[in-house]
C-alpha cells in the first residue's frame, strides 16, 4: 500500500470515527477544519496547498465540485483522488461551515519557489488572467474565481498544468474548469512559470485586508 492509500484511509478514518463518537452531536468547524489540515498544512511532505484565507464561495465551490464528481474521480490524479475521498465523508451543512470557517482566516505568508520572469509575467497575467481573476489577483466573485494572491506559488504552477495537460477542468458540468482549460491550453510551461512568479511577487504574502476580504469581518461578528 502506497503512501496516498494510507493518506486515504487515515483521513476517512478520522472523519468517520469522530462522528461515530458523538453520533448526536455535530462536530464544531474548528474540529473539521483540523481534520481537513492533515494534507492541508505542513504536517505531510506529500501535502496540499495552505488554503487559510481562501474565499467561501470558491472554497464552498470547489468543495461541491468534489462531492458531486466534477472533480476528484480520475485514480491517475492521485491528490485530487484523495481529496475527493476526504470530501465523500463530509454532510452538506459541513461543507458550508467549513468553506465560512476557511474564509476567515487570515492567508499566511509564504517563501516563493517559482522563478520565471516576472516582466513576461506580468504581460501574460493582464492579457490572459486579470479579467477572471482580478488586477490584484483577488478573486472574483461573479466569475467564481479565488484569490490567486493568497495561494503558494508551486500550487498555482502545478493547477496550471493539470488544466493544460486534461488533469482538471475536464468534466462537462465543471464550466469554471473547462474555461480553464480553454485559456490555457495554448500556454507553455515558461508562460506559467512566468505567471505564476509574477502573481507570487507582486500579490502574494499579501494579508486578507490587503486584497479587501471582507468575508472575514463579516464571519466573526
Amino acid at each position: 500500500m502506497n503512501r496516498t492509500h494510507i493518506l486515504i484511509l487515515l483521513l476517512a478514518s478520522c472523519l468517520m470515527s469522530a462522528c461515530v463518537q458523538n453520533p448526536r452531536e455535530s462536530l464544531s468547524t474548528a474540529t473539521l477544519y483540523r481534520n481537513c489540515q492533515l494534507c492541508h498544512s505542513h504536517q505531510e511532505l506529500q501535502r496540499g496547498p495552505i488554503i487559510d484565507g481562501l474565499d467561501d464561495y470558491y472554497v464552498l465551490g470547489q468543495l461541491k465540485k468534489f462531492k458531486h464528481g466534477q472533480r476528484g474521480q480520475n485514480m491517475d490524479h492521485k491528490p485530487e483522488a484523495l481529496m475527493g475521498s476526504a470530501v465523500d465523508a463530509l454532510e452538506k451543512k459541513d461543507i458550508k461551515r467549513i468553506a465560512r470557517y476557511i474564509a476567515a482566516i487570515d492567508s499566511r505568508p509564504y517563501q516563493p519557489s517559482v522563478k520565471g520572469n516576472v516582466s513576461r509575467g506580468q504581460d501574460i497575467f493582464k492579457r490572459r488572467c486579470a479579467s477572471c481573476h482580478g488586477d490584484q489577483a483577488e478573486g472574483r466573485r461573479l466569475m467564481k474565481t479565488g484569490s490567486l494572491a493568497v495561494l503558494e506559488d508551486w500550487y498555482m504552477l502545478t493547477q496550471l498544468r493539470h488544466f493544460k495537460h486534461g488533469r482538471r477542468g475536464i468534466h462537462p458540468d465543471d464550466k469554471e474548469g473547462r474555461l480553464m482549460a480553454e485559456q490555457v491550453a495554448s500556454m507553455s510551461d515558461p508562460d506559467f512559470l512566468d505567471v505564476a512568479n509574477y502573481i507570487s511577487a507582486t500579490f502574494g504574502n499579501l494579508r486578507k485586508a490587503d486584497l479587501s476580504h471582507s468575508v472575514q469581518n463579516q464571519f466573526r461578528k
